[in-house]
C-alpha cells in the first residue's frame, strides 16, 4: 500500500472515529426533555415521525400539549385506516410548528394538516421564550438541517447573538451548546419512550382521572357564553387581539406551505374545562377571534369546546380540566375523524405493506390500552370485568366496614371475582383483608378492629396488608416490596398486581357511602408500571 493511500486511509478513520465520539458525547448530554411521571415527550419520540414510511401519512396534527393529549391516531386509523401523526409539543408555539411541518413535508405528503388553535394565543414575549424553540431545534432530525439552521437563527436574532457562529452551529453539533451538562442529573437525559416505529404516533396517553370542580366546570362553561360578563371582564380582549397579531404571519406562512405541498389546513379546537386562572383556558373572545383569523385565511375551523362530545369532566380529565385522559381523548378523536371525513373528504389508499405495520402496531397499542383503560375505569361492576379478564393478583381491603350503597350484586360480584364467602356488610368484617387471584381466594383476614397478612408468594412476591378501623382517610395499608400502594378514602380499596409486568397496575377505592360508588385513584406506582410497560411494549415491538 503506497503511502499517500496510507495517509488517505488514516484521515478517514480519524475523522470517522471524531464524528463517533462527538455524536456518543453530544447525544449524553443534549436533554432527552422525557420524564415518564410528566409523561413529557423524548427527541426520539418526536422524531419517530420522521422514520415514517416516505409519503405515508395522510395527515399531521400540530398544537400544545393538549393536542398531544387529545388526538389519538390509532384510535382514528382503527375507525378509518387514515394514516396520522400528532407532531404537537409543550407549549408550541406557531413559529415553531411552522418549522416542523416544513421538515416533515421533506418526507410526507399529507392531505390535510390541522392545528389547534390553544396555541394562538401566546404574547409575543412568550413566542420569543427561546428554550422551547431550542427544544424543537434538537427534536428535529439532522436531515432538517435547513429548518434547524433557520430556527436557530431566529433564536440568536432574540438573543442578540447573531454573530455567534458557535451558537449557531450548535443546531447541528448541539455538544457545543450542551457541553457542560454532564454536571446534570443523568436521569434527565435518559430514553424512556420507543423511537422506532412508535407505536402511538406521537400521541401522549394519560392514565390518571382527576375530576374538574363543580364550580370550575360552571365557571368554564360560563365563558363560552358571549354574553357572560365574568368572561369578557377577566379575558381581555386587548390581551387576545395583540395575541393574534403576533402569531398571524407565522399562520399565513403556514397556509401557504400547505397549499404549496397539496394539502389542505384546518384549525381546531380542542375541549377543555378550565378558567383563566389557568394557561390553557377557553372563551367566547378566543372562539370568537380564531373564527375571524380563521375566515380572513380561508381556513375551516372546528371548536369542539361549543360540542357535546359526551365529555365527563369528572373522570375525562387527568388533572382537572386542562388536559383529557385516554377516556376523554377516544371521544375527541371520533369527533375529529368524523369531521375531517365530512368536510375534507379524507381517506387513506390502500397499501398492503404500509397496513400491515400499521395493523401491527395496532395490536400492540391494544395491548398496552388494556392498562390504559383499567386504571381509568371508575365503574365498579366494569372495573370487576377487566380483572377478571387478566392475570393479577389482587389485594382487597376495607377497614371501617361498607356503607349502605354496597348492594347484593356487588357482594355477589366480590365473592365471584376474589373467591370469598365474607358478607363485608357483617359488623364482624369491619376490618377485611384479602389476597386473590384468578377467582380463588389465596389468604384472607377479619375482624372488628383489625387484621394483617404478611407473606411471601411462590413466584416472590412479597407483601404485607394492614386494614384497621378508625377516623382516618386511610386506615390500612398493602405494602409491596416496601412500597405502600394503599389508596385513601372510604369504602373498599383494591389494589392490582399484574403477574406478567411484575408490578402494581392499578390503585383505586369505591366510596361505598354514596350511591355513585365515587372511585378515589392513588397513583403513586404509576412511575414503576410506566417502565415496566414501556419494556413490555418494546419487546413486543422488537422484530418488527
Amino acid at each position: 500500500m503506497s503511502l499517500r493511500i496510507k495517509r488517505i486511509v488514516s484521515a478517514v478513520v480519524f475523522l470517522s472515529l471524531t464524528v463517533f465520539v462527538i455524536n456518543w458525547l453530544q447525544n449524553l448530554v443534549t436533554p432527552k426533555y422525557d420524564w415518564p411521571e410528566h409523561n413529557r415527550r423524548s427527541l426520539k419520540s418526536v422524531r419517530s415521525a420522521f422514520l415514517e414510511p416516505k409519503n405515508s401519512l395522510d395527515a399531521i396534527y400540530l398544537g400544545t400539549s393538549q393536542t398531544f393529549c387529545s388526538i389519538s391516531p390509532m384510535d382514528i386509523y382503527d375507525s378509518s385506516h387514515i394514516r396520522s401523526y400528532n407532531l404537537a409539543t409543550i407549549a408550541q408555539r406557531v413559529p415553531v410548528a411552522y418549522y416542523m411541518l416544513r421538515g416533515i413535508l421533506r418526507r410526507q405528503s399529507p392531505k390535510l394538516v390541522v392545528i389547534d388553535a390553544s396555541g394562538f394565543f401566546y404574547t409575543q414575549e412568550e413566542l420569543m421564550v427561546t428554550g422551547k424553540w431550542e427544544e424543537m431545534v434538537d427534536s428535529l432530525p439532522l436531515s432538517c438541517y435547513r429548518e434547524k439552521l433557520d430556527m436557530m437563527k431566529d433564536i440568536a436574532i432574540m438573543q442578540g447573538r447573531e454573530d455567534d457562529t458557535g451558537y449557531l452551529m450548535s443546531a447541528i453539533i448541539p455538544l457545543l451548546r450542551y457541553h457542560k451538562n454532564y454536571k446534570v442529573k443523568k436521569e434527565y437525559f435518559q430514553e424512556h419512550y420507543l423511537h422506532q416505529l412508535y407505536q402511538r404516533k406521537g400521541y401522549v396517553a394519560t392514565y390518571n382521572f382527576v375530576a374538574v370542580d363543580k364550580t370550575e366546570v360552571k365557571t368554564a362553561k360560563a365563558m363560552l357564553d358571549v354574553n357572560d360578563t365574568f368572561a369578557s371582564d377577566d379575558d381581555k380582549i386587548e390581551t387576545l387581539e395583540d395575541c393574534i397579531r403576533a402569531n398571524e404571519p407565522y399562520l399565513e406562512k403556514l397556509r401557504d406551505l400547505c397549499h404549496a405541498h397539496g394539502a389542505e389546513i384546518a384549525f381546531v379546537k380542542v375541549p377543555v374545562c378550565t378558567n383563566t386562572r389557568a394557561r390553557g383556558y377557553w372563551s367566547a373572545n378566543k372562539h370568537e377571534m380564531t373564527q375571524a383569523l380563521a375566515d380572513r385565511l380561508g381556513v375551516k375551523f372546528l371548536d369542539m369546546c361549543y360540542e357535546d362530545l359526551g365529555l365527563d369532566w369528572q373522570y375525562d380529565s387527568f388533572d382537572g380540566g386542562i388536559h383529557v385522559n385516554h377516556r376523554g381523548a377516544r371521544k375527541i378523536s371520533a369527533r375529529l375523524l368524523d369531521w375531517m371525513q365530512q368536510e375534507f373528504g379524507l381517506s387513506s389508499e390502500p397499501n398492503e405493506k404500509l397496513d400491515r405495520q400499521w395493523a401491527y402496531q395496532s395490536d400492540v397499542f391494544a395491548s398496552e390500552v388494556e392498562y390504559l383503560d383499567l386504571e381509568l375505569e371508575h365503574d365498579l361492576f366494569k372495573f370487576f370485568d377487566r380483572v377478571e379478564q387478566g392475570d393479577y393478583t389482587l389485594f382487597t381491603t376495607v377497614s371501617n366496614g361498607l356503607g349502605d350503597h354496597w348492594s347484593d350484586e356487588a357482594q355477589r360480584r366480590l365473592e365471584a371475582l376474589t373467591g370469598t364467602k365474607r358478607d363485608l356488610r357483617d359488623a364482624k368484617n369491619a376490618a377485611y383483608i384479602s389476597v386473590s387471584s384468578h377467582g380463588r381466594i389465596i389468604e384472607e383476614r377479619h375482624g372488628k378492629k383489625s387484621c394483617t397478612i404478611e407473606a411471601t408468594l411462590g413466584d416472590g412476591l412479597r407483601y404485607k396488608a394492614v386494614s384497621k378501623t378508625g377516623k382516618g382517610k386511610k386506615n390500612g395499608m398493602v405494602d409491596i416490596w416496601g412500597v405502600d400502594y394503599a389508596p385513601e378514602g372510604r369504602g373498599i380499596h383494591f389494589v392490582v398486581y399484574d403477574n406478567n409486568l411484575g408490578c402494581v397496575v392499578d390503585s383505586v377505592c369505591f366510596d361505598t357511602s354514596t350511591a355513585e360508588l365515587t372511585a378515589l385513584q392513588e397513583t403513586r406506582y404509576q412511575y414503576v408500571m410506566r417502565e415496566r410497560l414501556i419494556e413490555y411494549v418494546h419487546g413486543r415491538m422488537n422484530g418488527m
